[in-house]
């Protein structure tokens, strides 16, 4: 290009023109800081399942019982399975920020296909005080746990899925990174889905029995974390 010419490039044009692939990206602050925003938000807004519990409007005229100790701790045992749902929701949450934020420690650029399959694992986020308020309502019902199972299985795929391409095609990840770590976040991302997923079936002849045996993520996790690395 000569001196003064403003003219751009003929490779440029091609670039702007032509077949054009968006290059990978290095700054991933912009993403962890909308994906802990989503979790934060989603993660607080479970509680309001507990807030909108039918006794706590004691004294109205919706609900004229008065609001003595009596009635408190009655109710309060009445309403077990609603604080045993929001415990759940709450640490699976939880259980998928730390895989996401541990494996993300090791991801050192994105790309357009790692960018939005975090954005559709954010949308399962963002709905589960959603599932939280129909597993409440219908945690004795097949069909209650199978959306709660399935949803939390989905959530596990999908991270796995982001790692499975950031350590392969994309090669988002340092390449020197050890094969113990990644074969580590493999293992952790698809066998608590599978976990999941199992209980689907059995949830059609029990469902309090498949609810029960989502408590198996967390000793699994704790297994695959101790022995998950050569």
């Amino acid at each position: 290009m000569a001196a003064g010419d403003d003219r751009p490039s003929s490779n440029l044009l091609r670039a702007v023109t032509g077949p054009w692939r968006e290059p990978p990206g290095e700054d991933l602050s912009r993403i962890l800081a909308l994906t802990d925003g989503v979790f934060a938000f989603a993660m607080t807004l479970l509680v309001v399942n507990l807030t909108g519990l039918a006794f706590l409007s004691c004294g109205t005229p919706g609900n004229p019982a008065s609001c003595t100790e009596a009635y408190l701790l009655q109710n309060l045992g009445q309403s077990a399975t609603f604080f045993v749902g929001y415990a759940t929701v709450f640490f699976v949450t939880a259980f998928y920020w730390t895989h996401h934020h541990r494996a993300f420690r090791y991801i050192e650029r994105y790309d357009a296909l790692l960018l939005w399959t975090n954005i559709v694992f954010l949308l399962f986020i963002a709905v589960q005080p959603f599932v939280l308020e129909v597993f409440n309502r219908f945690s004795e019902t097949t069909a209650g746990v199978t959306l709660f199972a399935s949803t939390s299985a989905l959530l596990g795929l999908l991270l796995g899925a982001m790692w499975w391409h950031a350590t392969g095609s994309g090669a988002l990840v340092d390449p020197k990174l050890p094969a113990s770590v990644r074969t580590y976040f493999r293992r952790r991302g698809f066998l608590i889905p599978g976990i999941f997923l199992a209980t689907i079936p059995i949830g059609f002849v029990s469902p309090s029995i498949a609810s029960y045996l989502w408590l198996a993520i967390f000793p699994a996790g704790v297994l695959i974390r101790r022995y998950g690395v050569a």
